[in-house]
């Protein structure tokens, strides 16, 4: 009689059971670290917690848009809309396998407004981005081969707003679906967030600044507003405006020549020329924002001087 020779295989990869002492546990979501596909953060960062969220601030500011950290930190409520496993069936009756569904979430945020909203709806339809999930105990991503912590790839989709009624206050809605049905389970990992601290109020986005500006006879006229509260930022940081730095006209930095009424002068040749804030890292060396409390960035302006 034959014989099948088959290899004996020991090596099931089972997790063994002992028990920690310590644990991170998966409980609620409280935020999300929006940024690009191409974002990570090196191994060399994550030593501890405090270089690692150093490392997060830092990246609030960069003056690259695809390699910034956008917090989105105003998660009120989470609904689990992932479709069950399905298990997979002999013909016997027999469990063959088990498929998982992506992570599908309606996420409920705080209100800031109608404007706030415009600005998170400009993310729809983007296919690069990814996030870093912010739980009440850990941030969290992937390792990938070089020991860098990456943020999960995934849909996000700002709804239209829910109007309230006697009942019900108005609700802004997102829907998030992980592109990894294992993202937070097998291939989740990241940092313990220490006891005590709330990411929310440590780490924040950028603020647009609507500037708006006139040319007149070889001299041009700048304002400057936050863009959706329209509080004068001129005003706000009247001083830092008009040292060296803040201001970038056709491509190199300059200083204005005065601000009289918070209104920013130039001294310009005839001809057109673009003015803008210098990035939003630069403003913040400049006194003007900051990593921990929010940066700015603005718009770029077109005016043109006349010789007389």
């Amino acid at each position: 009689m034959s014989r099948l020779n088959y290899p004996l295989n020991c090596n099931t990869g089972v997790g063994n059971t002992g028990l920690p002492s310590c644990t991170i546990n998966l409980e609620r979501l409280t935020g999300l670290l929006l940024t690009f596909d191409g974002f990570s953060i090196d191994a060399s960062s994550l030593t501890d917690f405090d270089t690692m969220f150093a490392y997060l601030q830092t990246a609030t500011l960069n003056a690259d848009p695809l390699m910034r950290i956008y917090p989105l930190n105003i998660i009120e409520g989470l609904t689990d809309n992932t479709a069950a496993p399905e298990k997979k069936m002999s013909g016997y009756g027999n469990t063959k396998g088990v498929t998982e569904h992506l992570h599908q979430f309606e996420v409920e945020l705080e209100s800031h407004g109608i404007h706030f909203y415009k600005n998170l709806r400009k993310w729809n339809g983007r296919k690069n981005v990814r996030a870093y999930w912010v739980d009440k105990g850990f941030i969290g991503g992937y390792k990938d081969s070089n020991g860098d912590l990456q943020p999960m790839e995934l849909d996000i989709f700002f709804k239209q707003v829910k109007p309230g009624n006697v009942a019900d206050i108005t609700k802004y809605m997102c829907e998030v679906e992980l592109k990894d049905e294992k993202a937070l389970t097998d291939n989740l990992d990241g940092m313990a967030i220490p006891n005590g601290f709330k990411v929310k109020n440590e780490i924040f986005g950028l603020t647009d600044v609507e500037l708006s500006g006139t040319g007149g006879v070889l001299s041009a006229t700048v304002t400057g507003v936050l863009s959706i509260s329209k509080e004068d930022f001129v005003r706000k940081f009247y001083g830092e405006l008009f040292a060296n730095g803040p201001w970038v006209v056709d491509g190199v930095s300059k200083n204005p020549d005065s601000i009289i009424n918070w209104n920013v002068l130039f001294t310009l040749t005839a001809g057109t020329h673009k003015i803008k804030l210098a990035s939003p890292i630069i403003l913040a060396e400049n006194g003007i924002g900051s990593n921990t409390s929010g940066g700015y960035e603005s718009n770029e302006i077109t005016v043109t001087v006349r010789a007389n």
